[in-house]
């Protein structure tokens, strides 16, 4: 049976008609015709808006009736707006971190001494020759440090007592062993720093040592310390219309899904239900399934062909 999939954007999720009644909650003005500034303005997440299109709909007796595909909607909707609100927390820690780093820089920066500059022929000659261009946006991404954070297990500072300089070493010797290699340079870490919490942030060259670094995060972390926590990245799509007794816990389950679709089984990070565990007592004959893969562009290509089980 073939299914439509979504990618785990909360708001690309929905049939087009419900996208373009929730968008309309949104262009609603004050009664005193004066728009509020857009820092006054409270704009309502997606689950919120569409809770407010069916309250809008509701039937004479007051009730709201949701269909399989609505209430399977919704769950997804509030999952994916709670992982959102994981992720921007996240983002803040990392901006906080680089903010700290940041200042320490200025700091060492503001009390080193300026040298005293040299009148001669030469530095008279390079004030007189043209400016060199500034870097360009690109350019400045590239060459901006890269930051990782590692979490450690809750209670415990699996590093502590151990100096930067054993951690930075112990964490290179890994790399070079794993062959870690980017554009044909090597990936090494410049520096870490061990947070009060237990977690560790690794600071490496720039933008695409970083990728490397979260993309293998799970293998390498684990060699550092058993109580270092990492999972590989992974990437959720939606699949509709999938009978009720597909089993998404067994392995061959997993085996003819990715069968059907041209791709190995070991893709598949986990399998479950839009919604929860399937009660054996639904009379339902189909419902959405909530695919797990580590692998960002096969998650692409099935979203574009259409992922399904026969």
């Amino acid at each position: 049976m073939n299914g439509n999939e979504t990618r785990r954007n909360a708001s690309n999720i929905g049939q087009p008609d419900a996208d373009h009644d929730m968008d309309g909650l949104l262009e609603s003005q004050p009664s005193n015709g004066h728009p509020l500034p857009a820092i006054c303005q409270k704009i309502d997440s997606a689950p919120i808006k569409l809770l407010k299109k069916l309250m809008a709909h509701r039937g004479p007796s007051g009730k709201i009736e949701l269909d399989e595909e609505m209430t399977d909607m919704l769950m997804f909707l509030m999952e994916s707006e709670a992982d959102q609100k994981r992720q921007l927390q996240s983002v803040i820690e990392e901006m906080k971190h680089l903010r700290q780093r940041i200042q320490t820089i200025e700091a060492g920066q503001l009390t080193r001494p300026r040298p005293a500059p040299a009148a001669s022929y030469a530095t008279a000659a390079i004030r007189q020759s043209a400016k060199p261009a500034p870097p360009t946006k690109a350019e400045m991404v590239a060459a901006r440090p890269g930051l990782t954070i590692i979490h450690a297990k809750i209670g415990t500072n699996p590093l502590k007592g151990e100096s930067a300089e054993q951690i930075v070493r112990k964490t290179n010797d890994i790399l070079a062993k794993m062959n870690a290699e980017v554009h044909g340079e090597k990936v090494a870490v410049k520096a870490i720093r061990v947070l009060p919490s237990g977690d560790v942030s690794f600071y490496s060259k720039n933008r695409q040592h970083k990728e490397w670094l979260n993309k293998n995060k799970h293998e390498w972390s684990k060699q550092i310390h058993s109580d270092l926590e990492a999972s590989p990245s992974t990437y959720q799509i939606l699949a509709h219309g999938v009978p009720i007794d597909f089993d998404p816990a067994s392995a061959q389950g997993k085996i003819t899904l990715a069968s059907n679709n041209s791709f190995l089984a070991e893709k598949i990070f986990k399998i479950r239900w839009a919604g929860g565990v399937r009660d054996s007592k639904d009379t339902r004959k189909a419902g959405s399934l909530v695919i797990t893969l580590n692998d960002a562009d096969l998650a692409d290509r099935l979203v574009k062909q259409r992922c399904h089980r026969r």
